[in-house]
């Protein structure tokens, strides 16, 4: 069972889709494709839509058991580290130097009470081993670190953050994948597994029916309680 969520246009032609996928009516698994409002500066709207979608689906009353956000969530490089710095700690794949100067990992790290950065406290995000997502020259694999006189700083703008309410959780990767097609796509990618609780089986008669529309015999078969 799936059901999707559709939060429409929070704030322009931003705003927040998502799915809950219900699994044997037991487990609800939440994802959330999240596109925050861009630029440099943008921390306070990047928050509010955030706690806006917070706000909504809460109201909605469904359960979470795993919740995964995701998407272009735009938190920028902050002006403390400037772009050569940031160049030369990618091609050194010293990404920490990097995520020290982070937006998003600056503000969880921090004491956000009373602040709409507040929302953050309730998910955590994997180790990050990859260079920024943001902002490569089109069919290239350089950055794009200036446009119209204004500074690009590389980012990681791409992020999955998971609820903390997610137990029972493995995370088996955490990446970034680059495809350059005549246009450039930049995905931040999770692979995990779910260790669900088991249910009791009964074993049951029941008769099947092949894809020529006859029925069969009837055979043995697990169903769910």
């Amino acid at each position: 069972m799936h059901e999707y969520t559709n939060f429409k246009s929070i704030s322009g032609y931003k705003g927040v889709i998502a799915s809950c996928i219900q699994i044997d009516k037991l487990t609800n698994v939440i994802f959330a494709n999240m596109h925050l409002p861009a630029g440099e500066g943008k921390k306070e709207e990047r928050c509010k839509l955030w706690s806006k979608f917070l706000q909504i689906y809460q109201a909605n009353n469904i359960k979470n058991d795993y919740m995964f956000v995701f998407g272009d969530q735009n938190w920028r490089t902050l002006n403390t580290l400037s772009v050569d710095n940031i160049l030369k700690a990618i091609k050194k794949q010293e990404y920490k130097t990097i995520l020290d100067n982070d937006e998003l990992i600056q503000m969880r790290q921090n004491d956000n009470t009373g602040s709409t950065a507040q929302c953050l406290s309730n998910f955590f995000e994997a180790p990050i081993t990859f260079p920024p997502t943001y902002k490569y020259i089109l069919n290239s694999d350089e950055y794009q670190t200036e446009k119209d006189k204004e500074v690009r700083r590389p980012s990681y703008t791409d992020r999955i953050l998971i609820s903390t309410l997610s137990n029972n959780l493995e995370i088996l990767q955490y990446s970034a994948m680059i495809i350059i097609i005549c246009i450039l796509s930049v995905l931040a990618i999770y692979h995990f597994i779910i260790k669900r609780r088991i249910r009791k089986v009964n074993i049951q008669q029941v008769s099947s029916i092949d894809l020529s529309g006859t029925q069969s015999n009837p055979e043995n078969t697990v169903t769910n309680n």
